[in-house]
């Protein structure tokens, strides 16, 4: 990881409604002012453009949990890279691995291990699942340095 910034990322699942969401991504935006990492969130897509407006101008990015190859049709119940960018994500989340793709750790993620995990080697971040539901919490991860 010599020259790569880490990424933490929240994987928020099929949590939070809309206005749950707001209220999260809104103080964690406020609680990671100091981050020295990148962050990104990924709420359920009904959130994106709502959270999107709610962390503008922060330093917490907006991502997707998946997304479907191709870029429009009659694909019902799936969401292409350029909704993706035009509900403002920037990072999402797949399941396959490429050399330009970071790794990053998707066990239990912790405000207690963090530290321990980032200092691994080919560790390129966390990907948060639970942990990343209370602001407070997920900005622990965060800030662990």
């Amino acid at each position: 990881m010599e020259n790569r910034t880490p990424l933490i990322a929240g994987n928020w699942k099929m949590f939070k409604t809309c206005p749950e969401a707001i209220d999260t991504s809104a103080r964690l935006a406020e609680l990671t002012v100091d981050a020295n990492v990148d962050v990104m969130i990924a709420p359920p897509f009904t959130a994106l453009s709502v959270v999107a407006e709610a962390i503008r101008g922060s330093k917490v990015s907006l991502g997707a949990q998946d997304l479907f190859w191709e870029t429009e049709g009659a694909f019902t119940g799936q969401i292409s890279a350029p909704m993706l960018l035009s509900a403002g994500c920037s990072y999402v989340i797949i399941d396959s691995l490429a050399e330009s793709v970071r790794i990053l750790y998707g066990g239990s993620v912790k405000p207690a291990n963090i530290k321990e995990l980032m200092n691994m080697p080919d560790i390129d971040g966390a990907l948060v699942g639970g942990a990343s539901l209370k602001a407070e919490m997920f900005s622990e991860i965060v800030l662990y340095q």
